[in-house]
């Protein structure tokens, strides 16, 4: 009896293991079918993918619209043509390449969920998305720097802002956005990853090296920088602002009586404060 009960026992764990074994078949099997349905690495459905282009690509085409309109005014508008708004076009037109040439392929690749465009367009598109982030980035640094120049040295900076030493500085910026995104185009890289499919796989150099380089090149200089002219910005337009408050207002005459120099201090106040 003890022998037919193991046996009886056996037969019914082999049963639950098999049983077992064709769920997981079968849960593995519908995961399969189930990629294979949105056709893409990526799990998306068509319908998915074409709602999120379309809705992206209308977004993309606002921005866009919006700095050429920035770039159009600028160039034709004579109230606008000064040089200190060179540098504001000059932003537009970094984020104008950026929705033009970077996030369509950005858009592809993230909902295709492989690089479907080859190894050298990898390398491009990597490069000029480097290019023109860091240009937008700079440009911002430009604009910064500017803004304090004009406040603290209004009359001798205006004179040192001619048309070309601002078209100089927005040269730099530019040139200094090349140098940050060249090495990769150099080697100083790391082979593309390939997924497992075989499928092509398009990200950024992770060489340690290249990644501290562009980081601090493209992110940590510009933003010390940039928090610090933005402090001093507001240090001295606070100074500025005690010192003519302190002109402003004057201290109470005998002729006049109390409360109408009281109510005169008072909206001499509003003024400045509104101002």
């Amino acid at each position: 009896m003890g022998g037919d009960g193991d046996e009886y026992y056996d037969f019914i764990r082999e049963d639950l293991s098999t049983v077992v074994d064709d769920v997981e078949l079968s849960t593995s099997s519908s995961t399969v079918t189930g990629g294979a349905k949105s056709g893409y690495p990526s799990g998306y459905s068509v319908t998915h993918i074409a709602v999120s282009a379309v809705i992206v690509t209308v977004i993309m085409l606002v921005i866009i619209l919006g700095n050429v309109l920035v770039v159009v005014a600028v160039a034709l508008e004579r109230s606008l043509t000064g040089t200190q708004n060179w540098f504001i076009a000059s932003l537009a037109v970094s984020d104008i390449l950026v929705g033009m040439f970077i996030m369509p392929l950005s858009l592809t690749n993230e909902l295709l969920g492989y690089w479907p465009f080859g190894s050298v367009l990898c390398d491009l598109w990597l490069s000029t998305d480097v290019l023109l982030c860091t240009a937008s980035i700079l440009n911002l640094v430009l604009i910064s720097v500017d803004r304090y120049c004009s406040i603290t040295k209004a009359v001798r900076y205006a004179q040192f802002r001619t048309r070309r030493r601002a078209s100089a500085m927005i040269a730099v910026v530019w040139l200094l956005s090349a140098v940050i995104c060249f090495p990769p185009l150099a080697g100083w890289k790391r082979p593309q990853p390939v997924r497992d499919d075989g499928l092509d796989q398009c990200v950024l150099s992770q060489e340690p090296g290249y990644v501290v380089y562009s980081t601090i090149g493209s992110f940590y200089i510009p933003l010390v920088v940039m928090f610090a002219v933005y402090l001093k910005i507001f240090h001295v337009t606070r100074a500025r602002a005690r010192r003519n408050l302190a002109k402003t207002v004057k201290l109470p005459t005998p002729k006049q009586p109390a409360l109408t120099r009281s109510v005169c201090v008072s909206n001499k106040l509003n003024e400045i404060f509104l101002i």
